[in-house]
């Protein structure tokens, strides 16, 4: 996520800083799946680059508070991600795709009013 600032000093009060999803974020699932005929799990993965959102941030050194968080994913763009020897695995994207109704419901929407976040937590990837 980019958002609309970094506070330099974490200790003073933030003001509230808006974001919005960064050109080449993903979004995804993993699970775990068993081919018939095989003894041990596999982990799937699908994921689309078909991301967009937004979101605001507010808080200090003791927590922060996210809130109108809204992120819409492209469902008809996820793609198997995974491989397994002997295996087509882009037949699941047929099948999830069916099961989603994704010609009926093409994006999914994850929307959060607000949830706070404690102090110490960091985040992992890039930010400006």
């Amino acid at each position: 996520m980019e958002t609309g600032h970094r506070n330099p000093h974490p200790t003073s009060r933030a003001q509230p800083a808006g974001g919005t999803v960064a050109a080449g974020s993903l979004a995804g699932y993993r699970v775990k799946e068993l081919f018939a005929g095989q003894s041990s799990k596999h982990e799937a993965w699908r994921e689309t680059s078909t991301v967009s959102g937004s979101l605001m941030v507010s808080g200090d050194s003791a927590g922060y508070k996210v809130s109108d968080v809204t992120i819409t994913v492209g469902l008809a763009d996820l793609q198997s991600k995974d491989q397994v020897a002997g295996r087509d695995v882009s037949q699941r994207d047929g099948i999830v795709s069916r099961q989603l109704d994704v010609s009926q419901f093409p994006t999914a929407t994850f929307t959060i009013a607000s949830a706070s976040v404690p102090a110490g937590v960091h985040h992992r990837g890039p930010s400006t």
